[in-house]
């Protein structure tokens, strides 16, 4: 099938399975692997935000729908505030990604002073 020639494509012909020229395949319990953990992280993080930016995107269209029905605003204006919003938006993220990270770095240096503390210290 198209799908198994692809994901065969993708892996170089290294399925696992018999047959083919024996070239590229893994023996034993290792399993070479197409994309690495942190690849696979940073995939699943990209799609995250990718779908985070579109849902939002979808709330400033019912936005703009919403001030066109009011008739209040002209386009310019009504433009100005659904790019407003955006940028609101979008700086709450980058700040709440700002506190994830640094949450993360001194979790890490915690552990880090743990397993230097720990280490050659029996009392």
């Amino acid at each position: 099938s198209r799908r198994h020639r692809t994901w065969r494509n993708a892996n170089d012909g290294r399925d696992g399975r018999g047959g083919g020229s024996g070239r590229g395949r893994s023996h034993g319990p290792e399993k070479q692997m197409l994309l690495t953990e942190q690849a696979l992280q940073e995939g699943a993080t990209s799609l995250a935000l990718h779908e985070k930016k579109r849902r939002l995107e979808g709330q400033l269209l019912e936005l703009r729908d919403r001030l066109e029905g009011e008739g209040r605003l002209d386009d310019e204006e009504i433009e100005k505030e659904v790019q407003w919003e955006r940028e609101r938006v979008m700086e709450r993220w980058r700040i709440e990604e700002e506190r994830k990270d640094r949450a993360e770095r001194e979790r890490q240096q915690r552990l880090e002073g743990q397993v230097e503390g720990g280490n050659g210290e029996d009392g």
